[in-house]
């Protein structure tokens, strides 16, 4: 007996023959079909036909059964098909059940149907895959606009922002960061290339760099927070007292105090200048001099021939 599932169109092949002699005979009388359904009185016709003498083979008999709901049909059901009109040979074949099929009754059919992980669980979980699925793109993982993998991939251009927390370590080189980067939260192991390293050393041998040229406006403030701030004495010694140092040309504001250089004061600089700004140099690294004094004794004369110097 053929099982079937709810739905289908199936065809039956049968064969008529001559009562007489068992010969394939033709079904004639203007042939009918029906179809009983088991422990229901009324038959179906609906969706149900034949065919006789089919491809030219005398006796040889198609029944086409459109096995749906519509039609009167229902799973777990058995059916009979049967000559509701017909004659073999001049007698009357009617009531010869010529087929029987059911309707999704085997026991693989209502286990499939019926059990936990039967027919419509299946397609159910079957729809939930193809939703996300659905989300997938259709490149080849890996390739461009395709989702990214653990080996090779395309290049790919992210158009909108990007957060991840990334833990592990990053291999390999950056080529180049476009833009501004906002922060970089954390310790920097290390960087390879320009560093703090490169920038850290004496502030004295900095500004002792031949072709420095000092700032001319820097302030009290500036000088003790800034770039002085890190200065040891012996820079601000060696600095102020070398004629060619790094502090010509620097103007130390009013009331400003060195105080990292012992003994030193805004006021003992402005004594220095007040001394050094009345020499004169007529010649050259010669400072034009009026001796009065020497070894405390007063003299006379101004050295020059004919006014010798003299008690």
């Amino acid at each position: 007996m053929r099982d079937i599932t709810l739905g289908d169109t199936f065809y039956h092949f049968f064969t008529t023959r001559a009562f007489a002699t068992g010969i394939p005979t033709q079904l004639a009388g203007t042939p009918v079909l029906s179809v009983l359904e088991e422990n229901n009185a009324t038959p179906i016709t609906a969706g149900v036909s034949v065919s006789v003498d089919r491809a030219t083979v005398t006796g040889l008999n198609q029944a086409t059964i459109v096995a749906t709901s519509g039609n009167g049909y229902a799973a777990g059901m058995s059916y009979a098909i049967y000559i509701s009109t017909g004659t073999v040979g001049g007698v009357s074949v009617v009531g010869e059940v010529v087929g029987e099929f059911t309707i999704q009754a085997s026991a693989a059919a209502v286990d499939l149907a019926n059990g936990t992980d039967g027919l419509g669980a299946i397609k159910t979980d079957t729809a939930a895959v193809k939703t996300k699925t659905d989300f997938l793109p259709s490149a080849t993982a890996g390739a461009a606009g395709g989702v990214f993998i653990a080996g090779i991939n395309a290049a790919t251009t992210i158009t909108t922002g990007l957060t991840t927390t990334f833990t592990g370590n990053l291999t390999g080189s950056v080529a180049s960061v476009t833009g501004a980067v906002g922060s970089v939260t954390g310790a920097v192991g290390s960087v390879t290339g320009l560093t703090a390293s490169n920038l850290d050393a004496a502030v004295s041998s900095r500004l002792a760099t031949a072709g420095y040229t000092a700032p001319t406006n820097l302030t009290a403030a500036q000088i003790a927070t800034g770039i002085w701030q890190d200065a040891t004495v012996g820079d601000f010694t060696a600095a102020l007292s070398i004629g060619k140092s790094v502090m010509n040309g620097v103007t130390l504001g009013t009331g400003l105090t060195v105080n990292a250089v012992t003994g030193l004061t805004a006021s003992d600089v402005g004594v220095i200048k007040t001394a050094t700004d009345k020499m004169v140099f007529t010649v050259a690294n010669q400072i034009d001099a009026n001796i009065q004094y020497v070894n405390d004794v007063a003299v006379t004369g101004t050295g020059a021939a004919g006014s010798e110097w003299g008690p």
